[in-house]
């Protein structure tokens, strides 16, 4: 349904979770930042794994984000083609980076296998499990608040 006109566009709610969406962001890419130089990686190499781990962290929140109440598997199933472009057109500047000596040397970056790419890209992905678990409890308490039992 349409959003009430007197609703505020940003309200404070909105505004506090997508900051604590930020800060789930942070930590995530802090957790691999901090992990990779405890395991004895290269700084280059961390480097890499940080920015993956916030590429894919940031194409969640995109997804997860596209609705407020719906978990983000009925999210996906949903056809959206701008979704599409954005993050497609962020996984494929990320494949570039990685895989263009040019790119990757001009960030900075090193080569890295597929086991870390993708362990990097779920850890980002857990950054917004929280947000999923907010949604469901939050649409089961309104549920129940608009259906109370008779």
């Amino acid at each position: 349904p349409p959003k009430d006109i007197n609703e505020p566009f940003f309200g404070a709610g909105k505004i506090f979770l997508s900051c604590m969406q930020g800060v789930g962001t942070l930590i995530v890419t802090l957790l691999i930042y901090f992990f990779g130089l405890k395991m004895g990686y290269a700084e280059n190499e961390v480097r890499t794994f940080t920015f993956i781990a916030l590429i894919a962290s940031n194409i969640a929140i995109i997804l997860s984000n596209r609705s407020w109440n719906t978990n983000i598997f009925n999210i996906l199933k949903t056809k959206n083609g701008t979704v599409k472009w954005v993050v497609g057109g962020a996984i494929f500047f990320l494949a570039l980076i990685l895989n263009v000596p040019f790119l990757r040397e001009m960030f900075q970056f090193q080569e890295v296998g597929i086991g870390e790419i993708l362990f990097c890209a779920v850890a980002g992905f857990l950054s917004i499990v929280w947000f999923e678990v907010y949604k469901q409890v939050s649409g089961r308490l309104s549920f129940r608040l608009m259906n109370p039992p008779k």
